[in-house]
């Protein structure tokens, strides 16, 4: 009875975000890296797919992502979550960069046939958003029509610095950065500084939130006294989004 019970909460909680389904799927890679777990999440009326990778410390299964899977739900973009290998084997330190852009393009790829049409974005939380870029940067992927970054990691904890984003300059589509105020790896001058030289480049700062979107108790701005803080970061990071994602050359 009790399994029956928290199933309907379950369905009752997706047909009030409009979610179809949100499906556990398999991801193939190659050969030689064999496959990884995905979730494919799909609002009933999608205007748009994310592809979303997870950050160096947790998988797609992390309450983070979920919360993130959720929000972009609820404002009609569907997503789809997967693990890079190292996720999924007893390595935990994240694979080298080749084989993180190898699990892109295959991801990529299976976002493609499952967006059958609908504009196609890439984009993910930290580590994951920053290989995201990488693999933009080296293949130019015409299926993709902007990245989105959920926390970019400009810098180690109280190591600022830039190197991490030379690159971005070269990315040929729009790309839309959701930063916290209170983000330790991307220090707030520094950020602004650095998408203020990329011509397609859009940033929103998220008042009093870390790297993981938790945000600070009664902050300022909030407008649905019914959400924590932190649920109001969440929804205001989609909501921009999706403004975006139908104006990417205004800010966000």
């Amino acid at each position: 009875m009790l399994a029956v019970l928290a199933e309907r909460r379950r369905s009752d909680a997706s047909q009030e975000l409009g979610i179809i389904s949100q499906q556990p799927i398999t991801l193939s890679l190659s050969a030689d890296l064999g496959e990884v777990s995905a979730i494919y999440q799909r609002p009933a009326t999608p205007v748009a797919l994310l592809v979303l990778a997870h950050g160096a410390g947790a998988g797609m299964q992390h309450a983070h992502m979920q919360s993130l899977a959720d929000a972009f739900a609820e404002v009609h973009i569907a997503s789809l979550r997967f693990n890079f290998p190292f996720m999924e084997s007893s390595r935990k330190p994240p694979n080298r960069m080749g084989i993180c852009l190898a699990t892109l393009a295959a991801a990529v790829t299976l976002g493609a046939n499952l967006a059958a049409g609908l504009p196609l974005y890439l984009g993910g939380h930290s580590f994951g958003g920053r290989m995201a870029s990488h693999y933009m940067e080296q293949f130019q992927d015409a299926r993709c029509s902007g990245l989105i970054y959920c926390s970019f990691p400009l810098h180690p904890s109280g190591k600022p610095g830039v190197s991490r984003a030379e690159h971005l300059p070269r990315i040929q589509i729009p790309q839309l950065f959701l930063s916290g105020t209170r983000d330790s790896l991307a220090e707030q001058g520094l950020l602004r500084g650095v998408t203020e030289a990329i011509p397609m480049a859009s940033l929103l700062w998220l008042a009093t939130a870390d790297h993981s979107f938790k945000a600070l108790k009664g902050r300022k701005g909030q407008r649905d006294s019914s959400l924590t803080a932190t649920d109001s970061t969440y929804a205001s990071a989609a909501t921009a989004t999706f403004n975006w994602i139908r104006h990417p050359h205004k800010p966000a």
